[in-house]
């Protein structure tokens, strides 16, 4: 969780068994994300879930416009985390 420009975030929450294709947020909707890009250090969101996989899909506002980032999940129950290449 560092770095010294603020960009603006946003994230959404995809069911992991969808395989998608570059024009896949064009033709399906999140099960849930945050509410707008917003020019802050940290985006957040308490959701409740029906128990799933799930794609965390962070993005900044400018297309194609790379940053570092820190993800923090919690979960009330056990949950596991790994890593998805996006290539």
């Amino acid at each position: 969780c560092h770095g010294n420009k603020t960009k603006n975030l946003k994230f959404q929450l995809i069911p992991s068994f969808i395989a998608f294709l570059r024009d896949f947020f064009t033709t399906h909707r999140p099960v849930a994300r945050s509410d707008t890009y917003v020019n802050l250090r940290e985006v957040s969101g308490r959701l409740k879930l029906p128990q799933g996989e799930y794609l965390i899909v962070p993005s900044t506002f400018e297309p194609f416009k790379d940053g570092e980032f820190c993800l923090r999940v919690f979960s009330e129950k056990p949950a596991k985390a790994q890593y998805v290449s996006s290539s």
